[in-house]
């Protein structure tokens, strides 16, 4: 089980495919490791076939770039179960302990892993410029819209 400090690399939230090639080209241009984050709980809005697929269409289009996908199930033990099953990498899940561990072991055993709490990001909603905001975010830590 992983708190948020051992990601690949630093988290973008994506709400879209736009977003995630977005990141992904940032991330190949500045030579980084990204964590593509979805959006806060997106287990009970977008669902976790929408974000696996979305994330894998974006590495089709920008094959060279080092990603996780991690995705928000927020404190959602059934949703986070959900998420595993359907083939997703990562997840947070943010639920007591118990249910935090029991999950962990089913990552784990599934070759997946759990954050048990959502990691600063930049999320790329309403940003004008996506990719650019992402490579600033990738390379200095600094962007609008950057959650800390």
């Amino acid at each position: 089980m992983s708190p948020s400090g051992d990601l690949p690399g630093p988290a973008i939230t994506v709400h879209w495919l736009e977003h995630a090639e977005a990141a992904l080209r940032a991330a190949a241009s500045a030579g980084r490791a990204v964590t593509l984050l979805s959006a806060p709980a997106a287990a009970f809005t977008v669902g976790p076939l929408y974000f696996r697929e979305m994330v894998a269409l974006a590495r089709t289009a920008v094959p060279g770039a080092a990603a996780l996908a991690l995705f928000d199930c927020g404190a959602a033990p059934g949703r986070a179960l959900e998420a595993l099953h359907s083939g997703l990498e990562a997840i947070v899940f943010e639920g007591p302990e118990p249910q935090r561990g029991r999950l962990a072991a089913i990552a784990a055993a599934g070759g997946a892993r759990l954050v048990k709490r959502r990691p600063p990001a930049l999320d790329l909603l309403d940003l004008e410029k996506p990719e650019e905001a992402a490579l600033g975010w990738l390379r200095d830590g600094t962007a609008p819209g950057a959650e800390r």
